[in-house]
């Protein structure tokens, strides 16, 4: 992770699949995916469109999608700008599906942490931030499933439904 801050050149084994107007990348964690300080030019579309111009390509790159800094996980990115109608569609329908895996801190245990359920929260964007409120806002929806538990910790698969 040090080495990737300190040299934002793009790891070409992060590239998943790239064809057809696609292009899909594992993000690792603590890079963001656009904006940040850009006099380092960190963040994982600039590195991409570096990578993009020095092979001699249009650096063009549609985002549909973002991760938390913190949070690594595959993004799929736009290469033709032709595909962005169908891709915002198809994202705005819940057509994709997403799904997360997690380690969570369990307080013990013995945790009431269920097998499998659902989580329910209202959540409020603004300015570009989202955070959990208590009254209000929109109800986010999502899918979980403990997958293994160790000591007091848990690995869990997550699927947003909203």
């Amino acid at each position: 992770m040090a080495f990737e801050r300190l040299f934002p050149a793009f790891r070409e084994e992060r590239i998943l699949y790239e064809a057809g107007g696609l292009l899909v990348v594992n993000k690792p964690h603590g890079v963001a995916v656009h904006g940040g300080d850009l006099a380092l030019a960190g963040d994982l579309v600039t590195r991409l469109k570096a990578r993009l111009r020095a092979r001699g390509q249009d650096d063009y790159l549609g985002v549909h999608q973002r991760l938390d800094l913190g949070t690594s996980g595959v993004l799929a990115f736009t290469r033709d700008p032709k595909l962005n109608p169908q891709i915002a569609e198809q994202m705005s329908e819940h057509e994709t599906e997403r799904v997360y895996v997690a380690i969570v801190a369990l307080a013990t245990k013995k945790s009431a942490l269920r097998d499998a359920g659902v989580l329910e929260q209202p959540l409020e964007t603004e300015q570009g931030r989202t955070r959990v409120v208590k009254s209000g806002g929109q109800r986010a929806r999502t899918r979980y499933r403990v997958l293994e538990r160790v000591r007091e910790r848990a690995l869990v698969e997550l699927r947003p439904e909203t």
